[in-house]
């Protein structure tokens, strides 16, 4: 799990943040707009996080609906004064996010978590003290030795851990020639789909028939996750 840089998201804040840079962008492309709301969003937004803290949900629902009609009327006013004018690639792609971020519900598949990062995703990682990060999954292969890492991998859509293992081992030896003949990855890959000739060694599991180097190799994959804060697999040529 690579984490992103923003903020914890929230239904006030990242309304009111589409609201003050849909009306930024308009004046830059010299659209007259009959209401920006930009200040009313921003103190709108701080009252919703008042009403949060307090738990008073009616105050907090009506802010945020205040909000979503706020910036409902924002992009009609947008298209309206549109005619000739051309936008520039980030004010298009602001406007899309925006009427994402309109539509979208508590159930909504794909979810908009930040305006700068639409592509974050909301993982789970069962952590007592985080219990849901904003960011994208990564699957980093490193030597079990010396910790080269040989291979990373951009995993989007959150995938299941197993389910990127055997691209993961096969971008490895493409990229060094050179064959994977035991891998060490964490209890996330039960379930994996390798189906190659390499040696998968899960944690957690019996070092019954293990001679001491391989339980010594075994246990070097725990650090090698614990320092480099990814979904690491440990493997040797």
């Amino acid at each position: 799990m690579q984490e992103k840089n923003i903020t914890f998201p929230t239904d006030a804040k990242l309304l009111s943040r589409a609201i003050i840079k849909l009306a930024k962008y308009s004046l830059h492309h010299k659209i007259k707009l009959r209401q920006s709301y930009s200040r009313k969003a921003k103190q709108t937004a701080r009252q919703a996080s008042g009403y949060a803290a307090a738990r008073q949900f009616k105050r907090l629902q009506r802010c945020i609906q205040d909000l979503k009609n706020w910036l409902g009327r924002v992009l009609r006013d947008i298209e309206r004064n549109r005619k000739n004018t051309v936008f520039s690639t980030g004010f298009l792609s602001l406007i899309d996010t925006s009427k994402k971020l309109l539509l979208q519900e508590r159930d909504t598949p794909k979810k908009i978590y930040s305006l700068h990062e639409p592509g974050v995703q909301c993982i789970g990682k069962g952590k007592d003290r985080i219990r849901y990060e904003f960011g994208n999954k990564a699957s980093v292969v490193m030597t079990n030795r010396r910790n080269w890492i040989v291979n990373v991998e951009d995993c989007a859509n959150n995938p299941y851990d197993g389910h990127t293992l055997s691209r993961s081992i096969a971008g490895a030896e493409k990229i060094t020639n050179v064959m994977v003949t035991e891998a060490n990855v964490d209890k996330g890959y039960r379930g994996h789909d390798y189906k190659g000739a390499a040696v998968i060694r899960i944690a957690g599991t019996s070092n019954a028939k293990l001679s001491a180097s391989k339980r010594k190799r075994k246990r070097r994959r725990s650090p090698v996750r614990t320092f480099w804060n990814y979904s690491a697999a440990a493997v040797r040529p």
